[in-house]
């Protein structure tokens, strides 16, 4: 459940970073493509991601926990996609393994 909050609130962000203008598409991934022209559905799109990780935040964590660790995982997603996704580091293959490895380690290591 931790992962999947996570995972939410890093889509959330990577979403809202590619309807900037200073965003530049990839001609290769379609999907970023049509974030970048198509601004006002991504934008509801990304609220209602960080709406459904910010209530899974609190419903893991209560009020108080979930809402400041929902604010510091946002904070450093933000910080990461801002940094690295310029220079191309992050991919949608690095993403989803990246993932996929966690998801697996919260459900059969606990």
């Amino acid at each position: 459940m931790a992962t999947l909050t996570i995972a939410l609130i890093g889509m959330a962000f990577y979403i809202v970073y590619h309807t900037s203008k200073r965003a530049v598409p990839t001609r290769f991934l379609k999907i970023e493509r049509w974030f970048y022209y198509n601004e006002t559905k991504t934008k509801s799109l990304s609220i209602m991601l960080l709406f459904i990780a910010l209530s899974l935040a609190i419903i893991l964590w209560g009020v108080a926990a979930g809402v400041l660790t929902f604010f510091v995982v946002l904070m450093t997603w933000g910080s990461l996609i801002v940094i690295l996704s310029p220079i191309r580091v992050f991919t949608i293959k690095h993403l989803s393994v990246l993932f996929l490895l966690s998801l697996f380690s919260e459900l059969f290591y606990l």
